[in-house]
């Protein structure tokens, strides 16, 4: 009786012991302290959004080695669908709406996340549009104004940067810029004509400024404007980037006039127009303030070069020159 009794015992302890085991294999923290999460990250390239499209953000879960990373993403409306994987579809209504989405932590922590969406108005092919773009910044103050009257009217423009620009105060424009929708070009690093330059150094010239923006931004260049718009087949051989000029010459940089600017852009814009500023005169962001919701008066639509391009159907091709698009 004693060695059933024995038997039994052994039995026992042994199928215990391959449960135990089991259990620790397949769940690490069973027998650890659960560790909370502490904070929430989302990433977002940029905090603008076009009625109707799709965005991904994504979400860090600080710490680590958190036990519980699972999470419910809420939205604060009907504007936007938003599923557990950070995918995001803006809906149409949305347009010239401030969207708020809340990632929140599901392990009793507490923790949440807030983003704000800006959802600027969706793009009509079939209505005219057009392209500002601005030169030589950034520039903190001037930069600065033009990108927040860009923002109060919906609007989004093209900057096309110098490289040795990229430092300092400089940078917050710059980043506003990039959050609030707009487009970031290559302008060179030094502002040289490149038509005097050998081709190592044009590669120079660009690459440095294209790493300098990628790291400030995040965004990857998708144009180059060259200085002065100087150009010629051994320099769009040499850039591999689409080369965008321009159809309305305002020459602010002559005239220091902001008047003469906006009355320069009022009497030749027409659809499909691309617009030459530069945002390092004062006199051009006080020009800004009347031209961008004068042309949003008129019924332009007011996108990035990448967009008139896209909404036109054609291509952005290395190595090609593009003035005004029809």
């Amino acid at each position: 009786m004693k060695n059933n009794l024995y038997r039994r015992l052994l039995i026992l302890g042994m199928t215990l012991s391959v449960i135990v085991q089991s259990i620790h294999i397949n769940d690490p923290y069973i027998f650890a302290k659960e560790v909370k999460v502490k904070k929430i990250r989302l990433h977002l390239k940029s905090n603008t959004v076009r009625a109707g499209e799709k965005i991904k953000i994504i979400k860090e879960i600080l710490p680590k080695r958190a036990t519980r990373k699972r999470s419910r993403w809420i939205s604060h409306n009907k504007f936007v669908d938003a599923d557990n994987h950070g995918n995001i579809k803006v809906k149409r209504r949305a347009a010239n709406r401030d969207v708020r989405i809340t990632v929140k932590a599901t392990d009793g922590s507490r923790k949440r996340c807030n983003i704000l969406l800006h959802i600027l108005p969706p793009v009509n092919p079939k209505k005219k549009m057009v392209a500002v773009t601005f030169d030589d910044g950034p520039q903190e103050s001037v930069t600065g104004s033009i990108v927040r009257t860009l923002k109060r009217e919906k609007a989004v423009a093209t900057f096309f940067v110098i490289g040795r620009n990229l430092h300092g105060a400089n940078l917050k424009p710059l980043k506003e810029a990039v959050i609030n929708g707009n487009e970031i070009g290559n302008h060179t690093w030094n502002h040289y004509s490149m038509t005097g330059l050998a081709k190592n150094q044009i590669i120079q010239e660009i690459n440095r400024t294209n790493q300098f923006i990628k790291k400030h931004t995040g965004q990857n260049v998708k144009v180059i404007r060259p200085p002065f718009g100087n150009v010629n087949p051994f320099v769009k051989n040499a850039v591999r980037l689409p080369i965008i000029g321009w159809s309305i010459d305002t020459k602010d940089w002559q005239t220091l006039n902001a008047q003469t600017s906006y009355s320069t852009v009022m009497n030749q814009v027409k659809d499909g127009s691309v617009i030459l500023l530069h945002d390092c005169y004062s006199q051009t962001a006080k020009a800004a303030k009347k031209i961008i919701p004068s042309l949003r008066k008129k019924g332009y639509q007011l996108v990035t070069v990448s967009e008139l391009m896209k909404y036109r159907k054609l291509p952005l091709e290395r190595n090609v020159f593009y003035a005004g698009i029809r």
